[in-house]
């Protein structure tokens, strides 16, 4: 990420108000009272646990926080999914792969 002085409230602000939560909704997503996202917004510092809610209530990827200079960042894995299908199944399974189902049988093994 560099050495430039993040403000991870500031990030996580912009992020908010980019959202369609209300402040309230955010707030309890992350475990905090409503009254208190204001200085939570202006607190530089966030723990790791409330950035990951954040990121989830807000539909936001953080991540790229934490890239460090120097390091190689690790790719998941990739498989070849290579399979032998009968003359007689071929157009339902190009049915299945249009319609983005086997994507989805395949991203849920995880």
């Amino acid at each position: 990420m560099g050495n430039e002085k993040l403000h991870i409230g500031s990030i996580v602000q912009r992020a908010f108000n980019q959202s369609s939560l209300t402040k309230s909704d955010f707030a309890r997503k992350i475990g905090i009272n409503s009254q208190n996202l204001n200085r939570h917004f202006e607190n530089e510092d966030w723990s790791v646990i409330k950035l990951i809610k954040a990121g989830k209530a807000l539909e936001h990827d953080f991540s790229y926080l934490f890239e460090l200079d120097g390091f190689k960042r690790v790719e998941q894995p990739k498989i070849i999914l290579q399979i032998e299908v009968k003359e007689d199944n071929m157009k339902e399974v190009a049915k299945l792969i249009t319609n983005k189902e086997l994507y989805q049988v395949v991203k849920s093994e995880k």
